[in-house]
């Protein structure tokens, strides 16, 4: 009879190996970004030396709790992420665009993307198929991202977040 029951967990035995989730980590969610995250379209003036997008508020999906201290958690600003362009330009909770520096070239009406992911673990920095974009196996993340149009007009509307030009949000 006890050779049958050799082999039988007790329920402090299941509770241990069941998953908990360690309470070390997060699973970071952006909810609360600068610009809105909803805004589609964020429009950039040429002369625009110094915008800010920036992180405002992430959660823990976890308990919902709000994550105040963000040392541990790793970000990645990207500007226009490809194959050839896997370098992230920020790795804090923002980054700012200088419009005169990026894209001195740039003719009007000119797209960008911005993206940034944040993660718990951090990021696959090489032999990976996206390096620096594909979270570290067993990470959680989140991603945001915005598109900017390249704009040269000296009376729009300006949102407060641009030094030496402008800068406006659409919903285009």
């Amino acid at each position: 009879m006890s050779l049958l029951c050799a082999a039988c967990l007790s329920y402090e035995d299941i509770q241990v190996r069941q998953e908990q989730p360690d309470p070390k980590r997060y699973w970071p969610i952006i909810v609360g970004a600068e610009p809105a995250t909803s805004t589609r379209e964020v429009l950039l003036d040429k002369k625009c030396t110094g915008y800010r997008f920036r992180l405002t508020r992430l959660i823990n999906s976890l308990d919902g709790s709000v994550l105040e201290n963000t040392n541990d958690l790793y970000f990645r600003w990207f500007l226009d992420y490809s194959a050839s362009n896997p370098n992230p330009r920020s790795s804090i909770r923002s980054f700012i665009i200088d419009a005169t520096l990026y894209f001195p070239d740039d003719p009007v009406g000119a797209y960008h993307k911005v993206d940034v992911l944040v993660s718990d673990l951090g990021f696959k920095e090489e032999g990976a198929t996206n390096v620096n974009w594909d979270p570290l196996d067993e990470a959680n993340w989140d991603h945001a991202s915005w598109y900017i149009r390249i704009v040269d007009d000296p009376a729009p509307v300006n949102d407060g977040n641009c030094i030496g030009g402008f800068a406006t949000m659409g919903t285009k």
